[in-house]
């Protein structure tokens, strides 16, 4: 599920910068055709030869949508989105009879849709139209590819990427998936469930995972195209569902299949899969596709599960071999140690790394993890090395999904975001089915070879400095990635790893540490900031602090590719936005707040942090901000020939009220001590002397 996509994020430095440059304006004096110019790259059109149009709408538009979208919009369009631009690119469908097909509010609120000559004619007149941009290659976000919706199923970005073809499969291959356990889900064609820990067992609890990792896994390689849900990359393949938790491990009150929690349990689990597979390959007598999405230290120590791994992939007279595919890791380490990768590239085996979707390594950003599922855990980033074959998506992928236990009683029909190596590997599982079905390959070294043929250089690297490769059947002309970067703010001490500060005592982190968040901060606090990217080559990103109070003045508070800021003050109100127009993904926001001091007041007048000499009868009131959370108030006597002692308290004394003035001589010091929203504590005192 989608984690860390703001609803709304401003652009504070002039909006064109955080467009692809391919984009072509057609200005609104412009009255001549859409039609191509000499030299003009090529327009993108549909089959009804409409002409795909960025439309950039005025900040008013905006404003004046309603902050509630329906449902069935927020699907249509991006649950993840603000919802007034929900609405603007729904009102804007409805008005001119066009299809929308993405909204956004990264650069300025902007949608995407198909347009005929007439259409654009209308559009170009709309008053709340700022611009109109005939997109010639890439979409209006800075990232190299971008999830789009076609009459209401989702086409994520990774399947994009690497086959952006619907044609369903022609059910020529099946595809094993080694996991814990497919689940029962309208978008995929499970054609059979086994669990080889549990032989011969067909009851359905003991064979899909309470968990639905592996649900995710086969949407990606061929959720169906069916016009719902999502679009794995081969649409609608047979996924056979191989489990691996022994018996001990069923949980009967969710019926479904818990992960071992024993390795040897685990380990042996993947063994037994292994074996079924590659009995029933050698019954069917055609190659099969094995998606292994799991990885663990036994995959280099065991020599048994790698010379299992090996076996399966080989073929031999009697047996047609597989090709198998498995996932490198999510500890941000050499993969060698966590998969089976091996140095050859013709043994029908390949171990796949992560990249997002600005065609970069998924790696850490300022020490905060790369790879989020909020609820579910967050890991480092991709392994990488020589043991990585190729790469495939594996931030922020859509697909089947629901939360856990995911019982086999339920058939489901929810999708989720999801990001790790884990689905990476199920993008090249499902373009081997694709090459498998339309190429006629038989052998595991055919398919490793079409793949490798089908390799197209980002032009980026890993953390080893090896350059990325991703396998795709959409031929890419040139490098394609972007440079992305991220905000880490902090009420805490924080210290990015490539700083060389003194380190804080303690080592905070999410959602302590907020990558690209909102965080409010009391006037009289400070914070912590950290920019952190990554790119290709000599790239740099301004980094830009704009005040709310003056919108079309942002400040220019670095070029680099990485810094940061030590006791940061808020502004004395308003809000901060931090952004960077090179590195579009990163930009956070301050809030300041007027801190919750509390007051104290005698006879109508403040006196708080005051002496009062006299001979005082009357009662105190007392208040503080709106944004303190609780109030307690003790009350210290001195008197006229003693020591100090504690005479009176309130525990709770809420934020206001009134407090009766304690009788006797001496001096009285009144303590009214309030906690902020934030977690601090604030002090008001008063005192009577008598």
């Amino acid at each position: 599920m989608k984690q860390n996509r703001p609803a709304t994020r401003l652009a504070l430095v002039p909006w064109i910068l955080a467009l692809a440059l391919p984009l072509q304006p057609v200005h609104a004096a412009d009255a001549s055709s859409p039609a191509d110019e000499p030299g003009e790259k090529p327009s993108i059109t549909d089959e009804q030869g409409r002409v795909r149009y960025v439309v950039v709408f005025k900040s008013s538009a905006l404003t004046r949508q309603s902050d509630r979208a329906p449902s069935v919009d927020r699907e249509r369009l991006g649950v993840a989105e603000d919802p007034r631009m929900v609405n603007l690119g729904a009102h804007f469908g409805y008005r001119y009879g066009a299809e929308v097909i993405g909204v956004s509010t990264d650069a300025a609120p902007l949608l995407t849709t198909y347009l005929s000559e007439e259409q654009v004619e209308a559009v170009r007149a709309d008053p709340e139209v700022d611009k109109l941009i005939r997109d010639v290659g890439l979409d209006f976000s800075a990232s190299v590819w971008t999830d789009q919706v076609v009459s209401g199923e989702r086409r994520p970005w990774g399947k994009l990427a690497v086959n952006s073809s619907v044609t369903s499969s022609t059910g020529g291959v099946r595809v094993y998936v080694i996991d814990a356990g497919v689940g029962f889900h309208t978008d995929l064609n499970v054609v059979q469930r086994v669990n080889p820990s549990i032989p011969g067992s067909t009851t359905p609890g003991h064979l899909v995972g309470c968990y639905a990792h592996a649900t995710h896994v086969a949407g990606v390689i061929g959720a169906k195209a069916d016009g719902s849900g999502s679009v794995g990359v081969r649409p609608g393949v047979n996924i056979v569902s191989v489990a691996v938790s022994p018996l001990a491990y069923y949980n009967s009150a969710a019926n479904c299949m818990e992960k071992p929690s024993s390795i040897p349990d685990f380990v042996q689990g993947i063994k037994d899969a292994i074996a079924w597979i590659r009995n029933n390959i050698s019954k069917t007598g055609t190659v099969g596709i094995v998606n292994i999405s799991i990885n663990g230290t036994q995959f280099y120590s065991d020599t048994g599960l790698r010379n299992a791994i090996a076996d399966l992939a080989t073929p031999t007279p009697s047996y047609p071999g597989a090709f198998v595919v498995q996932s490198a890791g999510n500890q941000e380490q050499d993969a060698c140690l966590w998969s089976t990768g091996s140095t050859s590239t013709s043994d029908g085996r390949m171990v796949v790394g992560g990249i997002n979707s600005y065609g970069q390594s998924a790696t850490q950003l300022n020490g905060l993890p790369a790879l989020r599922n909020p609820g579910i855990g967050n890991e480092k980033g991709t392994n990488y090395g020589s043991c990585v074959d190729t790469w495939g998506p594996a931030v922020d992928v859509y697909g089947p999904f629901t939360s856990s236990p995911q019982s086999a009683s339920t058939t489901y029909s929810s999708h989720a975001y999801l990001s790790g190596t884990s689905f990476a590997a199920p993008h090249v599982a499902g373009l081997a089915t694709y090459y498998v079905e339309t190429l006629g390959l038989s052998t595991p070294a055919a398919i490793e070879s079409q793949i490798r043929s089908a390799f197209s250089a980002l032009g980026s690297t890993d953390l080893a400095g090896a350059a990325i490769t991703l396998p795709t059947a959409n031929p890419i002309a040139g490098p394609r990635n972007q440079p992305f970067g991220e905000f880490a703010i902090s009420h805490t001490c924080f210290r990015p790893p490539y700083t060389t500060a003194t380190p804080c005592t303690t080592t905070p982190s999410m959602p302590t540490v907020q990558p690209n968040g909102t965080l409010s901060v009391y006037t009289d606090a400070t914070f912590e900031l950290s920019f952190d990217s990554r790119g290709s080559g000599s790239y740099s990103c301004q980094v830009y602090e704009t005040w709310s109070a003056l919108p079309t003045l942002p400040t220019l508070l670095a070029t680099t590719q990485r810094t940061y800021w030590i006791g940061r003050a808020p502004y004395p109100s308003g809000t901060l936005y931090y952004n960077a127009p090179q590195c579009t993904t990163a930009n956070a926001v301050v809030n300041s707040l007027q801190p919750p001091a509390p007051h104290w007041y005698y006879n109508g007048i403040e006196r708080t942090g005051q002496t009062i000499v006299e001979n005082a009868t009357q009662q105190f009131t007392y208040s503080a901000a709106a944004s303190a959370t609780a109030c307690s108030i003790n009350v210290h006597h001195v008197p006229p020939m003693g020591f100090s002692y504690l005479a009176h308290t309130v525990p709770s004394a809420g934020v206001s009220g009134t407090l009766a003035l304690l009788p006797g001589a001496g001096s009285f010091t009144y303590n009214l001590s309030c906690q902020d929203a934030l977690g601090g504590e604030r002090l008001g005192w008063v005192k009577v002397v008598r």
